[in-house]
This record gives structure tokens, C-alpha cells and sequence, in this order.
């Protein structure tokens, strides 16, 4: 399989939410299929997630965060977890080839509330 070409500070970004919701489910002692059964999802697509491989719509997302009793911001890293200068991962999302339109402009729009803008520096 051929390298994707995701930039990594979006690559990360799913493997910390991946990384969360399997620590969410494990907290509540849940199996993969336990939880993909409750939001509607199959047991490998919460593998992927887990994984970091597979970009969630974020009502599923969501969904799964209800599943696990979790807050969403749980299971969100911080942009300083993401990126090591704020307004990169605003560019690299942007150009992120791999998004879809709507992933795109919701991680915008997540990413552009965190970030103060050059008006309030």
C-alpha cells in the first residue's frame, strides 16, 4: 500500500482520537463490538478508528463519545498537541488533499476558535 500523502499533524490528530476512544472503551470495559454496535458502525471501522486510519464524520464521533461516556473534548487533542506553530495546522488542513469538504471546513472552523487571531495579539 502507498504512502498517503496526509500531512503529518492531521495524521496525528486521528491517532490521538483514535488513541483516546480505545482508552475510553477499555475504561469501560467494552469490546470493539460492543461499542460499533450501540452508534451503528462495524467492528472494523472501530478498529480503523482506534488506529488512526479511518477520518470520522463528526457525528459519528460523537456518537461514539455518547457510546463510551465520554465528552467529545475527551477524545479532541489540543492544538499544541497537534502542531508545534498554531497557524500551520490552519495551512496543512487546508491542503490536506486526503479531506473531504466538510471534514475540511469542520476542523477549520474547531482549529480556527483555538487559535487567536493576529487582531488579538
Amino acid at each position: 500500500m502507498a504512502d498517503e500523502p496526509t500531512t503529518p499533524d492531521v495524521a496525528r490528530l486521528y491517532e490521538v482520537i483514535g488513541r483516546r476512544v480505545r482508552h475510553a472503551r477499555e475504561r469501560q470495559q467494552l469490546k470493539q463490538e460492543e461499542v460499533a454496535a450501540r452508534v451503528g458502525l462495524s467492528r472494523a471501522t472501530i478498529t480503523q478508528v482506534e488506529s488512526g486510519h479511518q477520518k470520522l464524520p463528526l457525528q459519528s464521533l460523537y456518537l461514539i463519545a455518547a457510546a463510551l461516556g465520554a465528552a467529545i473534548v475527551d477524545l479532541l487533542p489540543t492544538v499544541d498537541e497537534l502542531s508545534s506553530t498554531d497557524r500551520d495546522i490552519l495551512a496543512r488542513v487546508s491542503s490536506d488533499p486526503n479531506l473531504k469538504d466538510d471534514e475540511r471546513a469542520a476542523l477549520t472552523k474547531f482549529f480556527g476558535r483555538l487559535i487567536p487571531s493576529d487582531k488579538d495579539g
